[in-house]
């Protein structure tokens, strides 16, 4: 009796130990999975902070324009023009490629990889003779896209080249302000004559010949030289309109005389009515507008 009862004080021993050790081991599995949750969330953390670190040490490429040019070259029929960049960047860097990007309204016109000469880089782009073109450099590397707006019509910085269609083109203006007219001579006592020459091209060069033309109903009737002198602008002469005389004849109602400035330009003659007269009630009036 004593016996059994040993045993079974052994049996109990025994499995309370082995219950003890189960609790143990599912202690520890429910530890070992925790902790390897816990390494998994460690090693995506220093994953972040690695490319964080990266991205903070890693220096982005400089990228900057430093100097510029425009030089647009008029084509020979004059529709438009080759207009090329020439551009010197804050530094150099291999990894960096740069586009010569010319819009007008929003719109692309151009897009021109530009060449690397050891000093600048270089682009030509061939546009119509139109105004209000806006010029970029866009430079792309690694770390991104730069634009760099160069001239644009909110910004002229090269007028040349944003309004080409203005610069490729040639006018004359003619204004007379005071004028008498005694015993039969029409005499201009103020007012000025302008002459533009395209502002790029050939023509921008010299001082063009000019004249003032009187002409009674469509017939020449007198002629007198300008010397022009240069004025504002690239290729804009003028001169002020003091001391022309004419001989006019007797004129009747109905006649009608006109100041025409006749410029030669490109080749060609550029010509502008300036003012027109009219005899009323014997007095000769000057037509307003």
């Amino acid at each position: 009796m004593k016996k059994n009862l040993l045993s079974v004080i052994a049996l109990v021993v025994a499995a309370a130990a082995l219950i003890a050790a189960c609790v143990c081991v599912g202690q520890l599995n429910a530890r070992i999975g925790e902790l390897e949750t816990s390494n998994a969330a460690l090693a995506e953390q220093v994953q972040i902070l690695s490319a964080r670190m990266e991205e903070f040490f890693i220096q982005p490429a400089v990228t900057g324009v430093s100097d510029w040019n425009l030089t647009p070259v008029a084509w020979s029929d004059g529709s438009g023009a080759d207009v090329t960049l020439t551009m010197t960047p804050v530094e150099y860097d291999e990894g960096i490629s740069v586009r010569f990007v010319v819009e007008m309204e929003g719109q692309p016109m151009a897009d021109i990889p530009c060449r690397w000469g050891g000093a600048t880089y270089t682009a030509t782009a061939g546009l119509l003779a139109m105004n209000g073109y806006t010029y970029s450099c866009v430079f792309e590397s690694p770390s991104g896209t730069d634009t760099q707006i160069l001239a644009s019509p909110d910004a002229p910085t090269a007028p040349e080249a944003v309004y080409l269609a203005d610069s490729l083109s040639a006018y004359c203006n003619l204004l007379v302000d005071s004028w008498k007219f005694e015993s039969g001579t029409l005499t201009i006592t103020g007012g000025y004559a302008q002459v533009q020459l395209p502002q790029i091209g050939d023509g921008a060069q010299n001082a063009p010949e000019a004249e003032l033309l009187l002409v009674l109903n469509g017939a020449d009737l007198g002629r007198c030289e300008l010397e022009l002198a240069a004025g504002e602008g690239t290729g804009g002469y003028e001169a002020e309109l003091t001391g022309a005389s004419f001989e006019v004849p007797e004129l009747g109602e109905g006649d009608l005389l006109e100041l025409w400035l006749n410029a030669g330009i490109g080749g060609g003659t550029q010509s502008v009515c300036g003012a027109e007269w009219y005899l009323e009630e014997g007095q000769l009036l000057l037509m307003a507008g």
